[in-house]
């Protein structure tokens, strides 16, 4: 196996398909990255879970395979000069990389020690086929939804979003127990009927790195057991979660009993500020007073108390309600607009985050009782 590349062009794929090797693991070859020279050079990365494969245009020599250790070489590349970069590799699995003067002589291993890379072919995709969406699309879903997907090794279906297809109409949700995002989307489709799958979250924060904000088309191949992103010369792939993701939409509440506007940064700025009065040892709710033209918002713990208040605009029955801080914070960054609707029922509960104009998101928060109650 030999090659030329430019050094900037190879880093940049070692590092994309680095994101997807794994760091403990009993199989060597896994913490390395496999390198296969045809036309063009393919670097993959596979933990068993998610792999990511990138193509790169190089002055491909000689065809061949092999594996390297994903951090050695990366660093290598890394601290090589600014120039070409020769690689070379042998038959016995030994690897040559030269730079300018620079040398170094370092060992692989066979390509058959790697596992296969899973595919989603024509004969493995089910019912729910291709959906395309711009990058940007699902940039802002990945962005707005994660913050709900569930962390717990107990709530493992939960671990993922939902993508909930029907037709070109796009929901993609995710929920932890405590919070719930969901996202509106229309999409360019080809599928048979409507369809749901669940993209672990590991997946998605990978994807969310790769992708960038512009208008090129993500293509989005769905198999029996695993789902592939296709982006521009980089593939992911992830095994899908199985299971029956609850009903989200039994979740919504049904009415409320007030409706308000708030500006969403001054939100956030007043619950940042009596969040300095919380840490991991004081965990006090932050208590919401929805009332007039204003939600006043207080906090008391044992390192002192705080309040502000936030205008609002819209109405209804005064509620009192307590929130975890971070909780609510992570659902109004979230939210990504500058002014969102707040529907609230009582004291128990949730409240509902919408967008002022059109239904692109729903975002809820479970209330936290307060003492008093």
């Amino acid at each position: 196996m030999l090659f030329v590349c430019e050094k900037g062009t190879f880093q940049n794929a070692l590092l994309k398909a680095a994101h997807a090797v794994s760091n403990k693991t009993t199989i060597p070859a896994l913490e390395g990255l496999l390198l296969t020279l045809d036309n063009t050079l393919s670097v993959t990365g596979y933990n068993l879970e998610t792999g990511i494969r990138t193509n790169i245009e190089v002055d491909a020599r000689q065809p061949g395979e092999i594996v390297v250790s994903a951090k050695l070489l990366a660093d290598i590349v890394r601290k090589m000069p600014d120039c070409l970069i020769t690689f070379e590799s042998t038959d016995k699995n030994s690897v040559k990389l030269t730079g300018g003067m620079t040398e170094f002589n370092i060992i692989g291993m066979p390509a058959s020690d790697y596992p296969e890379f899973p595919s989603v072919s024509e004969d493995n995709i089910d019912n729910a086929g291709q959906i395309f969406i711009k990058q940007s699309t699902l940039k802002a879903i990945i962005d707005q939804v994660s913050h709900a997907i569930s962390s717990r090794d107990d709530q493992k279906l939960y671990n993922g979003a939902l993508f909930d297809v029907t037709g070109e109409k796009l929901s993609v949700v995710a929920l932890d127990g405590v919070r719930m995002a969901i996202r509106h989307e229309t999409v360019r489709s080809e599928t048979e009927g409507n369809t749901r799958f669940i993209v672990p979250g590991t997946a998605l924060s990978e994807i969310d790195k790769i992708i960038g904000d512009c208008d090129d088309e993500v293509t989005v191949s769905v198999g029996s057991k695993h789902i592939l992103f296709s982006i521009g010369a980089t593939t992911v792939v992830s095994r899908l979660l199985s299971g029956d993701f609850m009903d989200y939409r039994n979740v919504l509440p049904k009415s409320c009993v007030m409706t308000v506007t708030v500006d969403r940064r001054e939100m956030i700025d007043c619950i940042e500020r009596l969040s300095l009065l919380i840490s991991e040892k004081l965990k006090t709710p932050i208590r919401c007073v929805f009332e007039g033209k204003s939600v006043r918002l207080f906090c008391n713990t044992a390192l002192g108390s705080a309040q502000d208040e936030v205008a609002m605009s819209g109405g209804g029955d005064r509620v009192e309600v307590g929130f975890n801080g971070k909780y609510l914070l992570d659902s109004l960054r979230a939210a990504g607009v500058d002014e969102v609707k707040m529907e609230l029922s009582s004291s128990v509960s949730p409240c509902v985050i919408r967008p002022v104009e059109g239904d692109d998101f729903i975002l809820l928060v479970l209330p936290v009782r307060l003492k008093n109650e």
